[in-house]
């Protein structure tokens, strides 16, 4: 039996013909096509039974074997996770089971979780206790009044070549690597650039800690010079001096990331008085326009 289409309204108007005692036959001259009687029956049970001539997915008989985890079940899942996302697996399987009443396993839960909730299990993302949502309001608030492209924003970060080992390594299963030898050396550079949708504006590099002469050289002599007069591009500068709000408003602390993830794959770090000028080349070419939109899109900003 080939199966033919029939378009919804093809059906609704032989199904009305049929349902007014016409003939089947002069039916499908009528619509120019070869319905076949067992269609016209089955057509009018659905219309009797939903108004409709067409079935609607949602209603489909279920096929295969019946899941182990029902959707009410799922969605209570989600809302257990929403309140903790932190749970184990033998937690979840726990509260599942005093709530159906029901024991699932914890593969079923597992395999559920990744195959129908399209959850994945991740870092969890910590939150100061001193955050204040009403104060972030409020910020977004008067940093909507300037567009994306108006912003630069400066901060200073530690980089150590202690910190930028690799801390991962291949070994026979069941047996650890072999060691890995730490340098113990305690240098630390310190980088404090700016960066816009452009890119970076300027940069410094050096050993040891920025001090506020520092801050007032990279000021004066590097930063302003290559910002415009408000309103412009690169025009308004925001410092971060709190910690509490970490990465999640600030695309330059999202680019320390990626400037330490990529200096430890690279090793380039010669542990020498050539790391500043080594970091300061090796960021200006990490740092592009393309990852700062990415970036700035990260944070709400575009």
């Amino acid at each position: 039996m080939v199966y033919v289409y029939y378009l919804p309204e093809v059906k609704a108007l032989a199904v009305k013909l049929y349902m007014r005692n016409i003939s089947i036959e002069d039916i499908n001259n009528l619509v120019e096509a070869d319905i076949l009687a067992r269609s016209f029956r089955r057509w009018s049970d659905l219309f009797i039974a939903t108004s409709s001539v067409v079935r609607d997915p949602a209603l489909y008989e279920q096929r295969g074997a019946p899941l182990l985890i029902t959707s009410e079940e799922r969605e209570f899942i989600l809302d257990i996770l929403r309140g903790d996302p932190t749970l184990y697996l033998d937690e979840i399987q726990r509260a599942l089971e005093e709530h159906s009443g029901f024991p699932v396993s914890r593969a079923t839960i597992h395999r559920d979780l990744h195959l129908r909730l399209n959850l994945t299990h991740k870092v969890a993302r910590t939150v100061h206790p001193g955050q204040c949502p009403l104060k972030r309001a409020a910020y977004f608030c008067k940093i909507a009044n300037f567009p994306p492209e108006f912003l630069v924003f400066t901060d200073e970060s530690a980089i150590c070549r202690d910190a930028l080992m690799h801390n991962k390594g291949w070994a026979p299963q069941g047996e650890r690597t072999e060691r890995v030898p730490r340098r113990n050396d305690a240098t630390r550079l310190s980088l404090l650039p700016a960066v816009s949708l452009d890119g970076i504006l300027g940069m410094i590099a050096q050993p040891g800690s920025i001090q506020r002469p520092d801050f007032e050289f990279f000021l004066e002599q590097v930063l302003l010079p290559a910002m415009n007069p408000f309103p412009g591009r690169n025009s308004v500068l925001v410092l971060d001096n709190t910690s509490i709000h970490h990465n999640d408003f600030n695309p330059i602390k999202k680019v320390f990331l990626v400037v330490k993830s990529n200096l430890r794959r690279d090793r380039i770090l010669k542990g020498t008085d050539e790391d500043a000028e080594i970091i300061k080349d090796y960021v200006g070419d990490l740092v592009t326009p393309e990852l700062m939109r990415a970036e700035f899109r990260g944070c709400g900003y575009v």
